[in-house]
């Protein structure tokens, strides 16, 4: 506080002769005004609306300098960088001539400070464990971004744990007039996966998938059966790759939550399988090729007609074309193969891209100290 104090009092005493000194050009006020032009010398650099940032901060942010050719594409590219900065709510510049010199002035409405950081409603974790979760301090920049982040990272924490009806919310009337971020916390009850269900599955035995899963059933002392919507949308998703690496190319993948009707704390979650026609391979193109002909290109593929399209073949074949070409001296050849639908189900036609670069050469190889 005493600093601040000071700071106040040195502004005061600047007043005065600024004061007289704006009396005195008022008669070449409007000559002052004008614009400067690009690459006229800088003669000062003034920043207005600082109050708890250190001007130093700020000069050494920017690139428009006293000394310098004034440029006005530079001084918008410092506001850019000064509103990057999350500190000020509002950054402006004006450019004036003074004499045969530019002056610039940056005005500053910096961000309040966080002046508190209270947590209510926690029982689960305790206040230092939640704070843990945040970017930002008493004392820091107020940052709204940073604030609701922090209210997710929170309510993450609890669904992590478990705590899947979990809300967190933002005292909006306390970081508006107060400059105080609370959160307050509605738990619920604590739900646990029960059970695993999968829904329309066919086409493969259930552990091929079962064993595989993040998303784990309660089981006593050793799995917490905490449920996690990250977690099932990653395991939707794999089912999904797996089916589609395997010929179910039309093949999707999605998840519902079924809660037990009384305890609401028992889950089962149901994954449900779209599987869709399983694809083969009906024909071959090719693109881009002119070192070999389509006849020796086909025989480079992993495929033969009627073949299920599966990606381990798909990528296999990509490899024996580009290693094909290698062995010529086109090291630089690369291959990608898509898949054309038919009008009859079921049936692609594989498409293969080549791109096959320059054949590298090798020069006269000298042997010497035999």
């Amino acid at each position: 506080m005493v600093q601040m104090r000071k700071a106040t009092a040195r502004r005061r005493r600047a007043a005065f002769p600024v004061f007289w000194l704006t009396i005195a050009l008022a008669p070449g006020i409007a000559a002052a005004q004008q614009q400067p032009p690009d690459g006229m010398e800088v003669g000062r650099v003034e920043f207005r609306g600082l109050q708890t940032i250190n001007e130093g901060f700020v000069r050494g942010a920017i690139k428009t300098r006293a000394g310098q050719a004034y440029s006005q594409s530079q001084v918008q590219e410092d506001i850019r960088t000064l509103q990057q900065t999350r500190k000020f709510l509002d950054v402006t510049a004006d450019a004036v001539v003074e004499g045969d010199r530019a002056v610039v002035i940056f005005n500053l409405l910096e961000k309040p400070e966080v002046r508190t950081v209270e947590i209510d409603g926690n029982k689960r974790f305790t206040d230092d464990e939640l704070f843990a979760e945040l970017a930002f301090a008493p004392g820091s920049v107020l940052d709204r971004y940073e604030v609701v982040r922090g209210r997710e990272n929170i309510l993450r924490k609890y669904k992590e744990a478990g705590y899947y009806y979990a809300k967190v919310e933002i005292d909006e009337q306390a970081l508006r007039d107060e400059g105080r971020v609370i959160y307050t916390i509605n738990e619920g009850p604590r739900v646990r996966v029960r059970r695993i269900e999968f829904e329309g599955l066919r086409a493969f035995p259930e552990l091929t998938f079962r064993l595989r899963l993040q998303t784990q059933t309660y089981f006593p002392f050793f799995r917490t059966g905490a449920f996690d919507e990250d977690a099932a949308d990653r395991d939707a998703l794999q089912i999904q790759a797996h089916y589609r690496a395997e010929g179910y190319l039309d093949a999707r993948v999605g998840y519902r939550l079924e809660f037990d009707e009384v305890t609401r704390t028992d889950l089962t979650v149901v994954f449900v399988i779209e599987e869709g026609p399983r694809y083969r391979v009906d024909g071959f193109r090719f693109r881009g090729a002119e070192v070999f002909d389509e006849q020796r290109l086909r025989e480079a593929l992993a495929y033969e007609v009627g073949d299920y399209v599966r990606d381990e073949k798909t990528q296999l074949s990509i490899k024996q074309i580009e290693d094909l070409y290698g062995e010529i001296g086109y090291v630089d050849a690369r291959a990608r193969i898509t898949y054309d639908y038919l009008e009859e189900p079921g049936l692609v036609r594989l498409t293969v891209d080549v791109a096959e670069g320059s054949r590298a050469r090798i020069g006269r190889i000298t042997i010497r100290g035999n």
